[in-house]
């Protein structure tokens, strides 16, 4: 403006956020940038100036903030459960229509659409996973089921108490196939990010799966095995609880 003062026309900002996925031994990123463009200015006045007194204070912060795990966007444009099951429902197809041109990577780490699919569905409650399901499993045209079928993927590496207990409910109910239910088995163990003993009480059904289904049986136990030794490794159960469910499945197996 003058020799002595300077106008700040632009910002350009940009970040790089490590995020650390259960059961990861790969770096997961989050890469965000922000644009500030000036537009207009004015010169202070008596009517526009900003006045400091003696009664304001400054108050230090550290700058920490604590994600709120229920809600995807950090309070910044808070999403109803309808928005959130139709903004992953409308990702999925996009997945399903990109098969075409470029093979999916579900091994960590994961692409970009993945990582953001699984944080949108670890703020999903029971219902609204239910509700994407369902909305998903209508149909049977090529974009239909390869969604399906990437959701089927996904579901059991999200992780949280939700996620397990649908993942439970499609097994044990039989809404997916033997081969499937298999494959949801084999990965659920591995990314369970909030044990509890009332999730392990909650997946004792794993124990019960019928002689009809010999592999799903096989899974589900190797499964639930899995479950319980982590439980106990990370202090949720007691020793007598895990003695107990030890005992329960080493007579199951004689």
């Amino acid at each position: 403006l003058n020799s002595s003062q300077y106008l700040l026309k632009s910002i350009r900002a940009e970040s790089k956020s490590n995020v650390q996925s259960s059961e990861s031994y790969y770096p997961q990123f989050i890469f965000s940038k922000i644009f500030i463009d000036h537009e207009t200015h004015e010169e202070l006045n008596d009517g526009n100036k900003i006045i400091f007194n003696t009664t304001q204070r400054v108050f230090l912060s550290d700058f920490t903030y604590a994600l709120s795990p229920s809600e995807a966007t950090g309070g910044r444009k808070p999403r109803t459960d309808d928005e959130i099951v139709t903004t992953v429902a409308n990702m999925l197809v996009k997945l399903a229509e990109n098969l075409e041109h470029k093979e999916l990577k579900f091994d960590e780490p994961y692409m970009e659409l993945v990582s953001e699919l699984i944080r949108l569905m670890e703020t999903m409650n029971v219902e609204s996973l239910k509700k994407l399901y369902h909305q998903i499993d209508i149909g049977t045209s090529y974009i239909q089921e390869t969604s399906r079928n990437i959701f089927l993927e996904i579901l059991p590496r999200v992780g949280t108490i939700s996620s397990v207990l649908l993942a439970k409910d499609l097994v044990i109910e039989k809404h997916v196939r033997p081969t499937t239910a298999v494959q949801i088995l084999t990965a659920l163990p591995f990314f369970i990010s909030e044990l509890s003993a009332e999730l392990i009480k909650e997946c004792e059904v794993f124990l019960h799966v019928g002689v009809d289904r010999p592999d799903v049986k096989h899974s589900a136990v190797l499964s639930y095995s899995t479950m319980i030794y982590k439980a106990y490794s990370a202090h949720v159960i007691t020793s007598d609880q895990f003695e107990k469910y030890v005992k329960t499945i080493f007579d199951m197996l004689l």
